[in-house]
């Protein structure tokens, strides 16, 4: 089974800022899954998902970070 990665997950492996990884997710540039009724926090993201996402923003071979 697949492990899918926690807003936490993200932050830890981007080095970056939760409000970050929010607002990628409100603004609905990164799918994510929510496993329990808003507000509650339970939401993962498929590792997948993430790296086409980070693909999309390559510029000259590298990732770039928000």
């Amino acid at each position: 089974m697949q492990r899918y990665l926690t807003i936490g997950d993200v932050c830890d492996r981007l080095g970056i800022d939760r409000r970050t990884v929010s607002r990628w997710l409100s603004a609905g540039e990164l799918p994510a899954i929510r496993l329990s009724p808003r507000g509650q926090g339970r939401i993962r993201i498929d590792p997948a998902d993430l790296e086409r996402f980070l693909a999309e923003r390559r510029i000259g071979g590298r990732a770039v970070r928000a």
